[in-house]
């Protein structure tokens, strides 16, 4: 069933065990100007980072907060206590089951008749239709209802891997 409680494929650092909060925090500059430093931490505050020759720098800015929190997340797997997970093998098709774990869950397009207007269709993952659903960098979105079941059965098949239990591995 699809979950996203624990927050597993979202904006915390899986590497290992401590699972550290990855962020942007916003300083105002001199000119009244606001840019991010990516941070990593489990309390969202440590903006030092390791590179790759293992020596503690203190993190740049950025003028987006997604291009900060993009950066904590590669900063990341510098440190030393991360464990690089497989890679993930791309898939060429588009499957009718969620291939991230054992339970299978089916992806459907779910069709809604809260509209008058014809017909729309919402991403459904197991028993479970998707109104909202939290990204990979953390934030919440609203899934957008689709005229074509196509489009929705293919939403399904993108938030499916940000559930708690999908364990990226390689699909037979």
């Amino acid at each position: 069933m699809f979950t996203q409680t624990k927050k597993i494929n979202v904006s915390r650092c899986n590497g290992c065990s401590d699972r550290c909060l990855l962020g942007a925090c916003a300083t105002i500059m001199f000119d009244n100007k606001i840019e991010y430093r990516p941070t990593i931490d489990f309390r969202g505050n440590q903006k030092k980072y390791l590179n790759k020759k293992l020596r503690l720098r203190l993190a740049r800015t950025y003028e987006k907060a997604s291009v900060a929190l993009s950066h904590a997340r590669t900063a990341s797997k510098n440190c030393p206590k991360y464990t690089h997970a497989p890679k993930q093998e791309l898939l060429p098709n588009t499957y009718t089951h969620c291939q991230g774990c054992d339970e299978h869950c089916q992806l459907v397009a779910a069709k809604i008749t809260e509209y008058s207007q014809g017909n729309m269709y919402l991403p459904k993952i197991g028993n479970k239709t998707i109104k909202i659903y939290t990204n990979k960098r953390g934030l919440t979105k609203t899934v957008p209802s689709y005229t074509t079941a196509l489009k929705a059965f293919v939403y399904a098949n993108k938030i499916c891997k940000l559930c708690d239990n999908y364990k990226w591995q390689h699909v037979k």
